[in-house]
Order: structure tokens, then sequence, then C-alpha cells
């Protein structure tokens, strides 16, 4: 969903990096989108040459692992940007702070859906209205396709299945909507 959302917005490239060779499959449903393997030794070289000889300038970490963390700051641009949406719970592993991000001025961005609020802040102006205006253009203009990333379609009281499938069987569930 978010390779989904950064392509819709005009982001480019757009990369998607995922273990799971269904997901990768399924990213590059998306035009222009291209997918690399993590765990393949030579991740930095595939990024590079997908992304025209450099790192990328903004990695958006979206699985909420914590040991995901390392990796993220690993494969980014010196310089650039570490977005954190996917809720990382949990200690982030070996993260040498002063090495990993300030050795490589690298910006550690916390952008998690429950933190936009009602009313604007000083520092943060985006707000509910706003985001939920422009996901309704996305899906309406067509930009944002999400029905085929849905996986399961699940009743409330099937909620700890769900988060057991979104957690543990990763190669099978992707998307959920719950239905009261």
């Amino acid at each position: 969903m978010a390779v989904r959302l950064f392509s819709a917005a005009g982001a480019f490239p757009v990369i998607g990096i995922d273990s799971v060779a269904a997901r990768r499959a399924i990213a590059e449903r998306t035009p222009g989108v291209r997918t690399v393997d993590p765990t393949d030794p030579a991740v930095k070289d595939q990024l590079r040459a997908i992304n025209f000889g450099q790192l990328p300038d903004v990695v958006v970490e979206a699985t909420g692992n914590p040991q995901a963390v390392k990796q993220a700051m690993n494969i980014v641009t010196d310089g650039g940007k570490v977005v954190m949406v996917g809720s990382p719970r949990g200690i982030a592993g070996d993260v040498d702070f002063y090495w990993d991000l300030h050795g490589r001025s690298i910006q550690l961005i916390g952008a998690h859906g429950s933190a936009i609020g009602q009313e604007p802040r000083e520092k943060f102006p985006y707000i509910q209205r706003r985001a939920m205006r422009l996901l309704v253009h996305l899906l309406e203009s067509g930009k944002l396709k999400l029905d085929d990333l849905i996986s399961h379609h699940v009743h409330g009281s099937q909620l700890g299945a769900m988060y057991d499938g979104l957690l543990n069987r990763k190669d099978e569930f992707l998307l959920v909507t719950l239905h009261w």
C-alpha cells in the first residue's frame, strides 16, 4: 500500500523492498514500480542500478519490524531521509545512532497516521480532513487502486486471526478489510 501511495503522489522512482517474492510481484503490478529482495547481499547495487547510480534519497520503512530500521538507514543515501510509517515496536537491534544516523546526516522521521490530528499544530499542519480529501481524490481519480491488494475480508469477530495472519503469514495476507 505504501508503494501505491507514493506512486500515486508522483514519487519517482518507486522501489518496493520485500523479502516475500509474492509481495514483490504484487508491488510490480503498479506501473513503474521495480522491486528488490532485502536479503540479497547485493541489495545496494540493485538499488543503485534502478535509481540512476544512486542510493535512494528517501526510504520508507513500512513493515513495523524494528530490525528493519538499521537496514533502512543503511540503504538510504548520505543526507537522506528514513520515514517510519510501519509502527515499529521494540528494540531496533544494533543501530549505532552516532555512525548510522549522525555520521551520515540521515533524518529519521516518525510518520504514523494516528499522529494526524483534527487541528493543525505549529510544526505539523497536516490534518485528518486534508488527508482524507487527498485519499478520496486519489481513489476517485484512479491514481490509487487498492482493490487488487485485498487478500482477505473478515468479520470483526476474526480480529485475532487477521492480526496473526498479517504478522506471521505475510505470504498469504496483504490487505484486509474488516466488516462489523
